[in-house]
């Protein structure tokens, strides 16, 4: 069965700072309170907590898919059937070839870095890279986030740590997901805290 955390109660700010200290570096899929990260739609003075990729585990089968790509095409150029191919095109089928496996390996490195959820003091942010002209963006402030919950996909997300957040907004806001995302039981105490710290703030 799945591992799944449900909101239930609250944590103080303080205990969420012990929970995660500033870690992380540009290539970390679990970046904690960074200083230097901004983003396009950031408020006046708001504070980014969390940003996070999937976990680097998830780009294991096409790391494996590529390396096997580079494999096969050397193995395929030591086979002697091609030598009667001249010499001018097998140097255009080598280019050929690893302009497309570079292609391949830009492509899903690009998919990886640039899909990224952030939390900040605020709200949480879901930025979803397309292509290198369109992002979609999906956001909900705290005050509007009803419930949080996470699920392990079984044995791998358990040895691992990774899964995926469940943020259920009000009606009129679309609900967002953190997918694959590292230690995603923290990700949920952070946004509980926050939550109940928006609604304190409500009831003032």
């Amino acid at each position: 069965m799945p591992k799944v955390y449900e909101s239930g109660t609250h944590t103080e700010d303080t205990e969420v700072k012990q929970l995660i200290p500033p870690s992380g570096g540009v290539l970390s899929a679990f970046l904690s309170q960074p200083k230097w990260v901004t983003f396009d739609t950031a408020e006046d003075k708001e504070k980014v907590i969390l940003v996070l990729k999937r976990h680097w585990v998830t780009n294991v089968p096409w790391i494996l898919g590529a390396t096997l790509f580079i494999f096969g095409f050397f193995v395929l150029l030591a086979f002697p059937m091609f030598s009667f191919v001249p010499a001018r095109f097998q140097v255009v089928g080598v280019i050929f070839g690893f302009l497309i496996i570079t292609a391949f390996i830009f492509e899903n490195f690009l998919n990886w870095f640039y899909n990224v959820f952030v939390i900040t003091d605020r709200r949480v942010i879901d930025i979803d890279f397309r292509s290198l002209i369109y992002r979609e963006i999906s956001q909900s402030y705290f005050g509007q986030v009803e419930n949080v919950t996470f699920t392990q996909p079984g044995f791998w997300g358990t040895l691992f740590n990774y899964g995926t957040v469940m943020i259920q907004t009000a009606a009129e806001v679309v609900n967002i997901e953190f997918e694959d995302v590292p230690e995603p039981e923290k990700v949920v105490k952070v946004i509980i805290s926050h939550m109940q710290a928006s609604k304190e703030k409500t009831s003032e």
